[in-house]
Order: structure tokens, then sequence, then C-alpha cells
């Protein structure tokens, strides 16, 4: 599998840390899946958290690029193959 490595500065981590929890809305503490009326700490570190919000938001551009590709290939198929 290929990787794709992101480097961030030692001294910027905890910023970009920080910033991807505010804006995506880390939770520290979840409804407890074994007892919804109590709360528990969040098993999924901030770091975890932060990886996958970043593959979710590559998974999602791409899905929509190539939607929008698509898109544009109907239209084209559209234009030359409908005649009124």
């Amino acid at each position: 599998m290929a990787q794709i490595v992101l480097n961030i500065p030692d001294a910027l981590v905890d910023r970009v840390v920080a910033g991807m929890c505010g804006l995506h809305n880390y939770q520290e503490t979840i409804l407890d899946p074994n007892n919804p009326e109590q709360t528990i700490p969040n098993p999924e570190t901030k770091s975890e958290f932060v990886k996958r919000i970043i593959r979710k938001k590559i998974k999602r551009d791409v899905i929509e690029w190539e939607g929008a590709e698509a898109q544009r290939a109907t239209y084209r198929t559209g234009e030359t193959e409908i005649t009124l």
C-alpha cells in the first residue's frame, strides 16, 4: 500500500491537533455504550481522531471529484447524443 506522509513540526503539533479537534467536535467523553445514562472517557485519542478526520476528508474529496467528473461526462454525452 502506498503511503502519503504528512510531517507536522513538533512546535505546531499541539496547535494542529487542538484546531482539528475543535473544528470537528472531538468529545473528551462519550456515552457509555453499556450504560447510556453515563459517560466514559473517549477511547479514541485526539491524534487518532485527527487521523480519522484527515482520511475522511480525503475520501470525501475523491468521491466528490469522481462524481463531478461523471456528471461532466454525462453532460458531454447528452450534448452530442440528444438532438431535438
